[in-house]
């Protein structure tokens, strides 16, 4: 049973070959401190879990330092290409004079925004999008350059979504 985004499995082992209970507990305490160092490497590591419903230990090569090193590598192999790099994206709301609209959209767009509609309040025209936050360091000061100081927006946390492959490669380059 699953615990939503807590990282916690439980599994009814009533089934599983009596060598497992050897296993286990050694498979289960490696697999918790490799995602504990990823995450103090700065890897946010999300629900995780794992089950092997099939094992044999041998007198000469069933240790608990083997069964300890199999949970490390059982967690490399999963992680290996099958992690997502994710960023937060903001539902951005922006009022602005009808003549500014074009600039307040185009500007939107290249911040690699995905406007959703545009409203009319009397004279003044609403834009909403949804835009990646890393997008939007500086934006108060490019809305009031391209509004002369007329416009104004607002931005709440909508959702995360994968950063796309060619930046996620540029901020692992940098990283390393």
């Amino acid at each position: 049973k699953r615990q939503g985004g807590k990282g916690t499995v439980d599994h009814n082992l009533s089934a599983a070959p009596s060598s497992l209970f050897v296993a286990l507990p050694n498979l289960n305490y490696r697999l918790k401190a490799s995602a504990a160092a990823a995450i103090n490497k700065g890897v946010s590591v999300g629900t995780t879990g794992g089950l092997d419903l099939d094992g044999k230990s041998h007198d000469v090569d069933s240790s608990e330092m083997a069964f300890k090193a199999a949970g490390v590598l059982a967690f490399r192999q999963a992680a290996e290409g099958n992690t997502t790099l994710l960023e937060p994206f903001m539902k951005v709301e922006v009022t602005v004079p009808e003549d500014y609209l074009g600039a307040v959209v185009g500007d939107l767009n290249s911040r690699r925004g995905e406007v959703s509609e545009v409203d009319s309040q009397g004279d003044l025209r609403v834009v909403r999008s949804m835009v990646p936050i890393a997008e939007m360091f500086a934006y108060s000061s490019a809305l009031r350059g391209a509004t002369q100081g007329r416009g104004q927006y607002s931005m709440e946390l909508a959702e995360y979504r994968d950063v796309p492959r060619g930046i996620a490669e540029k901020m692992m380059e940098e990283k390393s």
